[in-house]
């Protein structure tokens, strides 16, 4: 959380399609918790995410730019042929279908990051991609 020294995970953090991704997420929060309690400080290259176009959220809500970053997201409204895109990047995912009760497991490398590395945000969008032939 945004919160020192507090972690959640599982439904508490976001309701989870499957038991996988709730074990992934204990095991995150362990990490981070982990780290904590061996003051471990957290990385100064931090970026908020922030929920762009369709959007309903992404989960983490910050990542450390210096590691790749694995993003849960979930969708305002279902769509077709869909694009995600990191505004100001290179970065694109294509969906055939995306759906709001459906969770988007979307992994981003950490080069992506260089090209949003003064930016104090890194905004994610996702529409239906009308420039395909």
């Amino acid at each position: 959380t945004s919160v020192n020294g507090i972690f959640s995970c599982g439904n508490s953090l976001f309701v989870n399609d499957i038991a996988d991704d709730v074990t992934l997420a204990g095991y995150l929060a362990a990490k981070s918790a982990v780290a904590h309690l061996r003051k471990i400080k957290k990385d100064p290259k931090r970026i908020n995410v922030v929920a762009g176009k369709n959007i309903a959220y992404a989960v983490p809500q910050k990542i450390n730019m210096r590691e790749d970053a694995d993003l849960r997201i979930r969708v305002k409204y279902p769509l077709r042929d869909a694009v995600l895109q990191i505004r100001g990047t290179s970065f694109k995912k294509r969906f055939k279908i995306v759906l709001p009760g459906e969770i988007l497991s979307v992994s981003i490398q950490k080069d992506v990051f260089s090209e949003i590395c003064h930016k104090q945000e890194m905004v994610i969008d996702i529409a239906e991609n009308h420039g395909h032939c």
